[in-house]
């Protein structure tokens, strides 16, 4: 009878029309809008009337001036610089945010937590300074931007919304630091989510599958060199001669697939904007724009990789 009611009650949520807040005098704050998922998102809240604030590591780079000359209501997107590794720059940036939402009498409805990169890397390869820094960005961006906002957020009962990933459930071997991340802030989602009920602060959490379109996998590999040049030789030594070229190449093929990464970015923007302005979001979205991985991703879920590897090796 439980098991039914849960259908039931999974079913009518999924079905159910859904209703949309007004973007009338409201603003969204998004991290990480050099590039990406964070720009397209930038573009297309602009769009639906809100007053944006996109903010870039580089302002004056290619994403930040597209922002500032192309948007649709230029007049409503605000091009910010902001490093969320910098804790004065993030507090100067709530500063500007304030005073302009004050002369503009708007209320700051949501914060996109976006700015995020990857790295792949055994766990013996590369520097401690390499986990530290994906973590400073991935994870206590994510802390240090909503905790400075939180205070804009309770006035106006707004929206949190934290980009994670579904890497942050798949754990894949290399991936380590990039998922220990990820798994972090799906983590901190689901424990702001509790805290924040007591001010009708909603919480979601975005969990997009492998998309090519967003510049990451391409930085990614460029890395992968440095990661190589910073490890002890006696660590490349144990994993032979030929280790790092076919790491480097196996890695490239799985990030450039046209079978397990989806091309379709609009599919995770579409889910980042539902959950800015459907009135009752989801807590957790899993955009996946590859049918392949979708299955992998959902079995794996269900048996675990172990047994799921086990499954494919009989075919």
């Amino acid at each position: 009878i439980f098991l039914a009611l849960y259908i039931i009650a999974k079913l009518f949520h999924y079905f159910k029309p859904k209703q949309f807040i007004s973007s009338y005098g409201k603003a969204v704050l998004i991290t990480g809008c050099d590039s990406g998922f964070g720009n397209l998102l930038a573009y297309s809240l602009n769009e639906r009337g809100f007053r944006v604030y996109a903010t870039c590591l580089d302002p004056d780079g290619d994403g930040g001036q597209g922002l500032t000359k192309n948007s649709r209501f230029t007049d409503q997107m605000v091009v910010l610089k902001m490093n969320v590794t910098d804790d004065d720059n993030v507090r100067q940036v709530y500063k500007q945010v304030t005073d302009d939402l004050n002369e503009n009498k708007c209320q700051l409805w949501s914060v996109v937590n976006n700015a995020g990169y990857m790295i792949t890397s055994p766990v013996e390869w590369g520097l401690l300074a390499d986990y530290e820094h994906l973590f400073d960005v991935n994870v206590f961006g994510v802390v240090r931007v909503t905790r400075v906002f939180l205070p804009l957020l309770r006035v106006s009962k707004g929206r949190i919304v934290n980009m994670s990933s579904t890497m942050g459930r798949l754990i894949l071997d290399n991936y380590s630091a990039y998922c220990m991340t990820k798994a972090s802030v799906l983590v901190f989602s689901n424990a702001l989510r509790l805290e924040m009920q007591r001010f009708g602060i909603r919480v979601a959490t975005i969990m997009p599958g492998a998309f090519k379109t967003t510049g990451l996998f391409a930085a990614t590999i460029a890395s992968m060199d440095n990661i190589c040049l910073n490890t002890d030789q006696s660590v490349k030594s144990a994993y032979g001669q030929q280790y790092y070229q076919q790491w480097k190449q196996q890695t490239t093929n799985e990030l450039v697939s046209k079978i397990l990464v989806g091309t379709d970015s609009s599919i995770v923007v579409n889910d980042m904007i539902d959950a800015v302005m459907n009135t009752v979001p989801r807590n957790n979205y899993e955009p996946i724009g590859s049918l392949a991985f979708q299955v992998f991703y959902r079995l794996n879920n269900i048996l675990g990789k172990n047994l799921l590897i086990k499954l494919f090796s009989l075919f």
